[in-house]
């Protein structure tokens, strides 16, 4: 918890732990209190997300299998997985997903 009130307070945050020990969980709750906080200002009042876009994070995983796992996950959150895999697949069916890299998310 100590992870999410850092990132509340605007401080940048790298996590590296082993596996394990709640990565996932971790990074989900602060995903779905960055969320909250957003669509009612009332709960933080001294957070300021930067842009009209609201908050976003950049998650970064060793393997494709857990960018999937996480895709899925559908917190409501929109989600974009990239990798070699995501890529060739778009090249290959000139599928337009991986514009919103040009674009932002």
């Amino acid at each position: 918890m100590d992870g999410i009130c850092k990132v509340l307070d605007g401080v940048d945050l790298v996590a590296v732990t082993p596996a394990g020990s709640g990565k996932t969980a971790h990074l989900f709750l602060t995903i779905l209190g960055i969320i909250a906080i957003s669509k009612t200002l009332s709960l933080c009042p001294h957070v300021k997300f930067p842009g009209d876009k609201g908050p976003a994070i950049i998650v970064v995983c060793p393997t494709n299998a857990i960018e999937q796992q996480m895709n899925k996950a559908n917190l409501g959150v929109p989600a974009l997985t990239i990798n070699s895999d995501t890529v060739s697949a778009a090249r290959i069916h000139k599928d337009t997903r991986l514009s919103h890299l040009n674009n932002g998310l």
